[in-house]
Order: C-alpha cells, then sequence, then structure tokens
C-alpha cells in the first residue's frame, strides 16, 4: 500500500519479509562490515535515480554517481545491481509501512464508517500525494522488474504480502466493530483494500483528473459500513 501517523510500530516488518525470509541477500547485508551509513546512501541514491529515468537507468556507475562516491564502493556494499534494487524496495516498503498505522475508532469517538474513510485518505495523502510522482511509479516499475525476472518474482510476490500486513494493521481495529460478513472474513478483506488501494493510485498516477480517489475511499467505506448482516 503505495502515508505519516503516529502509532506502535508494526507487528512485521518489510525486513522481516523481503530479507529474511529466503535466500535474498549476500553476507553484504548482513552486519558483517563496518557500515558508515554508505549502504543507506547507495540505496537512497538508486531510489532517486529509478524516480527520474526508470530501472534501466539505474547502473552502478550512475548510481555512484548520484551518490558522489567512486563505482567500486557500490560493488564493495552489494553484489551488483539487482542486490541493491531489492534493497531499494525493501526501503520503499518500510515507508509505507511506517506511515500507515491504525487509529482505534474506539478511541476517538468515530464511527466505522469514518474511521474506514480517514484511514484510506490519510494513507493516501501521506504516501501519494505527498510524494514525488516518479517515486510513485519507480514502485510500479520495479514491480514489473521483478515479475519480469525467474529470478526475482518472489519479491513481488513478498511486496504485496507486505501490503496485505499493512492493510490488515489498518482495517482490522475497524472490522471488529462491524456487525457485517466483512467481520468474518478478515483476510479477503485485507486483500480487498490492498488491491483498491494499489489500483486507485496506478490509476491516480496514470489519470489524475479523471481518478477521484477521495470519491473512491467514501463509496468504499460506505458500502462496507452497510453491508447487510449474513443470512
Amino acid at each position: 500500500m503505495t502515508g505519516v501517523c503516529l502509532g506502535q510500530p508494526p507487528r512485521s516488518t518489510v525486513q522481516d519479509i523481503l530479507v529474511h525470509d529466503g535466500p535474498m541477500t549476500t553476507d553484504r547485508n548482513r552486519t558483517t562490515k563496518d557500515d558508515d551509513g554508505r549502504r543507506t546512501q547507495l540505496v537512497a541514491a538508486a531510489t532517486r535515480v529509478i524516480s527520474q529515468g526508470g530501472v534501466a537507468a539505474a547502473s552502478t556507475r550512475r548510481v555512484a554517481s548520484e551518490a558522489g562516491v567512486p563505482p567500486g564502493l557500490v560493488h564493495y556494499w552489494f553484489s551488483g545491481k539487482d542486490e541493491l534494487l531489492t534493497e531499494v524496495v525493501a526501503s520503499l516498503l518500510r515507508e509505507v509501512e511506517q506511515s500507515a498505522v491504525a487509529t482505534d475508532p474506539q478511541a476517538t469517538g468515530e464511527s466505522p464508517e469514518e474511521t474506514i474513510r480517514a484511514q484510506f485518505r490519510r494513507a493516501f495523502d501521506n504516501v501519494v500525494r505527498s510524494d514525488d510522482r516518479g517515486r510513485q511509479i519507480a514502485i510500479y516499475e520495479l514491480t514489473t522488474w521483478a515479475l519480469r525476472s525467474e529470478a526475482h518474482a518472489e519479491l513481488a510476490q513478498r511486496q504485496y504480502s507486505a501490503y496485505r500486513e499493512t492493510a490488515t494493521r489498518l482495517i482490522g481495529p475497524v472490522t471488529d466493530q462491524l456487525s457485517t460478513p466483512v467481520a468474518d472474513a478478515p483476510d479477503a478483506l485485507a486483500q480487498l483494500v490492498s488491491a483498491l488501494f494499489d489500483g486507485v493510485t496506478l490509476a491516480w498516477l496514470a489519470d489524475p483528473d479523471g481518478t477521484d480517489p477521495d470519491a473512491i475511499f467514501d463509496l468504499f467505506s460506505r458500502l462496507l459500513a452497510a453491508a447487510p448482516p449474513a443470512p
């Protein structure tokens, strides 16, 4: 769920999903070298390069130039472009996780419908509207990059697993108060919320004049809150 609110830290992290769950990294990813902030610097530089010119532009030489370091330093910290791009994806998803934290409707006095609407709008404003357009496009480009490579297809799967985890955290406190069938299908609801947010983001990036996120989130909130009880 490609926003910034105060709250408890997520119960699982993107690092757990993208790095610890499978042989996706090399020893460079583990703390076996004295990191003086160079890895973070290089990942940030790679993100800027991809935001400006796409994945194809993110050569190690271009990233080194953007970071203001010798090209050899990129290869010192990363085994190659693929590992660097994997770290870029992890970094972008961590930002999403940190920016999307649930609020308890009982604590705010809001109705479930109001809370759902507010959660969507806050997340979209913080994650999408306030961000650089190129960075948002970069997230989708990195997804397709992963899907086009058999060696990295699992990365895209883990990316959307992280989205669903975030959706579960956001919507969980609300569904507990809904006397509707959705309360009995939390996994399906998390998938729906994740897919809706992802689709609205892409549609808004492609056609901002023809896509009204606030109207979509308002309609979804009303439909969810007004869903009839299961027969």
